[in-house]
């Protein structure tokens, strides 16, 4: 059921006494079970919802000179394919790039709060362990004594850039990549809800207080983000802490479109609902990122010799395309270029650093990383493009930038992996 002015009505849910929780607990662990899914469906995806562990920042460890950084002894081994920024971050010698500018120019557009920010990158770049950071970054659930946001600001000679953002929201991260089912009303529906739910069983609020989705009185899959929105004020008093809101982000924001036969009838309301919830504040920022290439641009970015080489047209086929009037795609903006991947002055840092790691029986010194990469014809994309569209917040951060090739991350930790034998083929 959706309100003559799109927004899905809602009900109305009870609000918690003075014992409830605050939902701002750093305790280790947190009960996840499942008692409030609906039996009445089978998914075969799981949760994308994988919460953090306590971060150590003070056994973190820079590589001299470099955006390198890994987690208290010394670099041993690589990041594997499914880790994510918290899985490194507790690891023990595993690199990652941190990446400030970039992170800066994240906060920046999900405290803009008025269009929603859309991100894309192909698959094997990185793009979730990005998001994963900036994840981490916004979460209000974190461990004061093990922040390693501000050890890594610190290191780089700088204040945080990101002050306004940090740890100051609740976090709801979806992913729509394995949504499988016959219909995606029905799929959806059962895939939100149970995110809402391990959602509030996370910041330990009271999911008892939350409807049955048998009882849900809304078909609308949006209708649940609303409704937990309500949830949230009324059990923390958000009015009372408005840098306290909901951030939505939504990972593979469009597979469901040719996924389902009803894709885009289903989807596409979905995602102005969210977009509206954004634009009118009821969520502090709406970030939908996906690793499908939509209209063809990103992947045409491999054959780019520069950024300011045109994109060319979509080529012929695209079908579905996902309705988003009130968000702005960044993916070619020129502050976010380098976010995802590899430059060549990171690819030569990450060289550096691994180059202990090459058997002692080996005679050979192996040639620079770099320069394997191109004899191998991997190729850098040029994500950057003029930016022509009248608004523009990270205006500010443009005029250092030049355009940069970008490696992808996937490529550039398979031959360092098969050079050492350090990790299975990503």
């Amino acid at each position: 059921m959706v309100a003559s002015s799109g927004i899905p009505v809602v009900p109305e849910l009870p609000s918690s006494d003075s014992s409830t929780s605050t939902g701002s607990s750093t305790s280790d662990e947190s009960s996840m079970d499942n008692s409030h899914s609906s039996p009445d469906y089978e998914l075969s995806h799981e949760i994308a919802l994988k919460w953090r562990a306590p971060m150590h920042a003070s056994q973190l460890r820079p590589v001299p000179a470099s955006t390198l950084f890994f987690a208290r002894d010394t670099l041993q081994r690589l990041p594997s394919k499914g880790e994510r920024f918290d899985d490194i971050i507790n690891a023990n010698g595993v690199p990652f790039a941190f990446k400030p500018a970039a992170l800066k120019a994240m906060a920046i557009l999900l405290a803009s709060q008025r269009f929603s920010v859309v991100l894309r990158r192909p698959w094997g770049f990185g793009l979730p362990t990005f998001v994963s950071m900036v994840s981490a970054m916004l979460d209000i659930d974190f461990h004061p004594r093990k922040d390693p946001f501000l050890s890594l600001s610190q290191w780089m000679g700088a204040s945080p850039p990101i002050d306004h953002v940090l740890h100051a929201n609740y976090v709801l991260q979806l992913d729509f990549a394995t949504l499988r089912g016959k219909e995606l009303r029905d799929t959806l529906l059962a895939y939100v809800y149970s995110a809402v739910i391990d959602f509030i069983e996370h910041y330990e609020l009271l999911p008892q207080d939350f409807p049955p989705l048998e009882r849900w009185p809304s078909d609308e899959p949006a209708a649940l983000i609303w409704g937990l929105v309500g949830f949230l004020k009324g059990h923390l008093g958000l009015h009372q802490q408005p840098q306290h809101r909901l951030c939505l982000i939504v990972g593979n924001f469009d597979a469901p479109l040719t996924a389902f036969r009803d894709g885009p009838k289903i989807l596409n309301p979905f995602l102005r609902s969210l977009q509206q919830a954004n634009w009118v504040g009821k969520i502090s920022g709406l970030l939908l990122w996906s690793c499908i290439d939509d209209n063809g641009s990103v992947g045409a970015c491999r054959y780019r010799k520069s950024g300011s080489m045109p994109l060319g047209k979509p080529p012929r086929g695209v079908a579905a395309v996902a309705s988003l009037p009130d968000a702005i795609d960044f993916t070619h903006h020129p502050a976010l270029q380098s976010a995802v991947g590899f430059t060549e002055k990171e690819v030569n840092e990450l060289d550096a650093v691994t180059r202990h790691l090459a058997p002692k029986d080996s005679d050979a010194d192996p040639l620079p990383l770099l320069q394997v990469l191109k004899n191998e014809r991997l190729i850098p994309y040029f994500f950057s493009c003029p930016w022509t569209r009248k608004e523009n917040p990270l205006a500010d951060l443009e005029p250092a930038l030049d355009e940069v090739p970008v490696y992808s991350t996937g490529d550039v930790l398979e031959i360092l992996s098969e050079r050492y034998l350090l990790a299975p083929k990503f």
